[in-house]
């Protein structure tokens, strides 16, 4: 299990990588872990790398509570970068359940197109160079 972020004030970007078999009480703690942090602000821009986490059995409970426990803002958008449909499926039931506008919710299967999407320059974040732009 894995589960790591970086918070960058400057660029108003909060990034996340998820890999491995991450449970859904290990993402709840995850998600209140990131939010008790001092520097967390709910209005940064947030891209989450899940392109090598290997799901549990969809939990339709762990997805409604990490939904409820997402901090509200009007400004922030999210980009999810997946390498799978059932990946690609978990992302869009978890954004329904968090009533997240189309204008602030993206999909990817490519790290370049979700940074682009945020205008986040190539080279920012967690992501080691041998994952960049990697399916």
């Amino acid at each position: 299990m894995s589960c790591v972020y970086q918070i960058d004030s400057r660029r108003r970007l909060i990034h996340l990588i998820i890999e491995g078999q991450v449970l859904g009480e290990e993402l709840v703690a995850f998600e209140r872990n990131l939010q008790a942090d001092p520097q967390y602000d709910p209005d940064f821009d947030q891209l989450a790398d899940v392109r090598r986490w290997l799901p549990p059995v969809a939990d339709l409970d762990t997805l409604q509570e990490l939904a409820r426990g997402l901090a509200p803002s009007s400004k922030r958008r999210i980009a999810i970068v997946v390498a799978s449909a059932l990946l690609y499926g978990v992302s869009r039931e978890f954004a329904g359940l968090a009533n997240l506008a189309p204008s602030r919710f993206g999909l990817f299967y490519r790290l370049g197109e979700a940074r682009n999407w945020l205008r986040v320059e190539r080279g920012a974040g967690l992501v080691p160079p041998s994952l960049n732009d990697t399916v």
